[in-house]
């Protein structure tokens, strides 16, 4: 049986996909993404990196499915959706729900969001919710549910200056703006 284009061993188009996706997956197996802070939001497919040892084996069967793929791409493409790409988003999978199982309960910025909405009502549209933790500030802030309220990072311990804000600009108290 004649082989087709597809399976053809080593063409030049494989090994300089190769050699360009190559060293960076080297990289990332090598550092184990320590330089970059991985997303659930932005990239829940990567949440395997999160582990150090699930990122080297998954990496490196990632490799060598990509250099099986350069030698014999029907090779390479059934290693690569048959056993990397559903390893992948399995671990993901598990790692992405073991962040979000711990997100269940309402934390404290959650109750501050949930009373303010319930509080304040409509008038919420003038909210600024201030303080230092700018991930906490943004869960009130998705609690309170309205489009108008905005946040103001202001450093821990610092007094909160109510006629400026995070810029400098004057605008008066937050509540009584209109």
């Amino acid at each position: 049986m004649k082989s087709t284009g597809h399976a053809q061993a080593g063409s030049r188009s494989a090994w300089l996909a190769t050699l360009v996706l190559g060293p960076p997956t080297l990289y990332a197996i090598v550092t184990g993404l320590k330089h970059y802070t991985l997303n659930f939001v932005d990239c829940p497919e990567l949440a395997f990196g999160s582990n150090p040892a699930t990122l080297l084996i998954l990496g490196i069967i990632g490799l060598i499915a990509l250099v099986i793929w350069a030698v014999n791409r029907k090779w390479g493409i059934s290693l690569y959706l048959l056993l990397f790409w559903p390893l992948a988003m399995l671990t993901s999978a598990y790692y992405v729900n073991k962040v979000l199982r711990t997100q269940i309960v309402a934390n404290l910025y959650d109750e501050a969001g949930q009373f303010t909405r319930r509080y304040l009502g409509n008038d919420a549209s003038r909210l600024l919710v201030a303080g230092s933790q700018v991930g906490g500030l943004y869960r009130a802030l998705f609690q309170v549910d309205n489009p108008m309220a905005g946040v103001l990072e202001i450093p821990e311990r610092a007094p909160l200056e109510l006629s400026k804000d995070s810029n400098g600009n004057d605008v008066g108290p937050p509540y009584w703006r209109s």
